[in-house]
């Protein structure tokens, strides 16, 4: 993956670049998909996002959407805002974090039933860590997301719990190190053990 950085996790854009993938084949020629990242986990801020995306890029750009949430947020009001500005249900990729605060894929789907056609990964019991978590579930959709966002010229959001970014970042290909104070409350390094305690330029409740 080649990556163009911007501004840090609160609508932070990359340029990524890799090879589509079809029929098993990887194409011969790489394509550059654009790639939002933000924090937003709940429903204002979430609001918020769709309103920025709305701004900024054409309202008939097709998103495709990878979304991680925590266990105490209003998972199916958060999910229906996503689900109305998605062509359907399968432009979702639910993913969890594997710190135990965050909410499960089994629960993201109880909570909103109309997900079930989403994309999501459901591993054996002895793939999950000591909390019951599917490690590789971020990436694993990351990765799915920009395939698919490469064959469909779609642009890809990333977005809900800051416990998701440090893996969604890792997997686009951001270095940074684990061991920085400010990288870990900025962008979410380091924080499948910690807090998710995010404030924001334009709303306290982001």
């Amino acid at each position: 993956l080649g990556v163009s950085i911007r501004p840090p996790c609160r609508f932070e854009e990359l340029d990524v670049t890799a090879k589509s993938r079809h029929d098993g084949e990887e194409s011969s020629q790489p394509k550059s998909t654009k790639v939002i990242l933000d924090v937003a986990h709940n429903p204002q801020a979430m609001h918020y996002l769709i309103a920025k995306l709305n701004a900024k890029f054409p309202k008939d750009l097709k998103k495709r959407i990878v979304v991680g949430m925590s266990a105490d947020k209003d998972l199916k009001y958060c999910t229906d805002i996503l689900l109305d500005h998605v062509s359907d249900a399968r432009a979702l990729h639910l993913v969890e974090a594997s710190h135990p605060r965050a909410a499960s894929i089994s629960s993201i789907l109880d909570a909103n039933p109309k997900l079930i056609h989403s994309h999501y990964t459901k591993p054996c019991k002895d793939e999950l860590n000591r909390d019951g978590r599917d490690e590789t579930s971020v990436s694993t959709q990351v990765r799915k997301a920009l395939d698919l966002a490469a064959r469909n010229d779609e642009i890809v959001i990333i977005c809900g719990s800051v416990f998701i970014m440090a893996d969604a970042r890792e997997e686009l290909g951001i270095i940074e190190p684990r061991d920085s104070r400010v990288i870990a409350e900025v962008s979410g390094a380091g924080m499948r053990s910690s807090q998710e305690n995010f404030g924001s330029s334009s709303s306290s409740t982001r």
